[in-house]
């Protein structure tokens, strides 16, 4: 029915994290599959989005890339290519995420802080030197930091061992009024214990 569709729908738009078994992602892609099929319901774009992620998950970025050309044009947007851009990010394929932002770039989608942060956190793994050019743009598109976006940015400080560079950042995000969720806060005691010390009260 309409409501179990909604309920489906609600659920699955949640990004499951490495805890949740390739099984359940297994029947979320039957489910998908079989509404489609059916044609019982109107897909939108974050349906399909939905759908692409977990398409990539069980079958694999090819086939993942090959459902895009099936998805109808009007719903061939932003929050789909960005769906597909995480998860090149997540196998750190520096070319082909930097070819889908270039993409969607070149197609006028809006520049949202989760697209910036993908790319954020690509360079902090892959080359930290491309984190400025990143942060750049966001200032030229008027882009809001997010907390997301300060973790990778502590985080790469931590990596590239900036204890000090680590520590501004830290400040620029209070400044910016935001405080360190329980994700950032575990990141920098992660790097403090690597620099040998404890994180400073108030953390």
């Amino acid at each position: 029915t309409y409501v179990q569709f909604e309920i489906f729908r609600a659920f699955s738009c949640v990004v499951k994290g490495p805890s949740i078994s390739s099984s359940n992602f297994s029947f979320d892609f039957q489910l998908w599959e079989c509404l489609e099929e059916r044609k019982q319901f109107n897909f939108i774009e974050r349906d399909h989005a939905s759908r692409l992620d977990l398409i990539a998950k069980v079958r694999g970025l090819k086939e993942a890339e090959d459902y895009i050309s099936k998805i109808p044009a009007s719903f061939r947007k932003e929050i789909v290519y960005r769906t597909l851009l995480s998860h090149y990010v997540s196998v750190s394929d520096v070319k082909k995420a930097e070819k889908i932002f270039n993409k969607m770039r070149d197609w006028g989608f809006p520049l949202s802080s989760f697209t910036c942060d993908q790319l954020l956190l690509l360079y902090s793994r892959t080359a930290r030197n491309k984190i400025v050019s990143v942060l750049s743009l966001m200032v030229r598109e008027n882009v809001k930091l997010s907390q997301r976006t300060y973790s990778t940015l502590i985080d790469a400080k931590g990596r590239s061992g900036n204890r000090e560079g680590m520590e501004k950042v830290v400040m620029t995000m209070k400044a910016d009024g935001i405080e360190p969720d329980s994700v950032t806060k575990s990141i920098l005691a992660k790097h403090y214990a690597l620099f040998g010390l404890k994180p400073p009260a108030g953390l």
